[in-house]
């Protein structure tokens, strides 16, 4: 009986640390990952669980009305380096024929990466 009572409640923490949207992801990699594929999609709120402090109202804004902008830009993550609590994920985005290299800072926040500030 106690075994079931600690399942039911060890299942009941795990949807609520979902249902408060904890964001966030395992890798540095996936959290740009999961933060273009939100932003591309449109999904302010999703992209904004993989940025540390979340996204500035402001920026959610200009994020929203600039939208469809972000699917013709294609991202592929390359890389990254982890020193410590501190990643660097290397980025290529190919708009037009153009290519550009970023570097994009990521952060382990409670033992999850996050995006250091929202970028776009």
């Amino acid at each position: 009986m106690r075994l079931v009572r600690f399942v039911a409640i060890l299942g009941l923490v795990s949807l609520l640390g979902l249902a408060c949207g904890a964001g966030g992801a395992s890798t540095p990699e996936e959290a740009v990952s999961g933060y273009m594929n939100a932003v591309e999609s449109g999904n302010v709120d999703d992209a904004s669980d993989y940025v540390l402090g979340g996204i500035p109202s402001w920026k959610r804004e200009m994020i929203s009305q600039l939208g469809s902008m972000f699917e013709t830009i294609e991202t592929v993550v390359v890389g990254s380096r982890i020193m410590g609590d501190e990643a660097i994920v290397f980025v290529k985005s190919y708009l037009f024929g153009q290519v550009t290299d970023e570097e994009i800072i990521c952060v382990l926040d409670d033992g999850v990466w996050k995006l250091r500030e929202s970028i776009y």
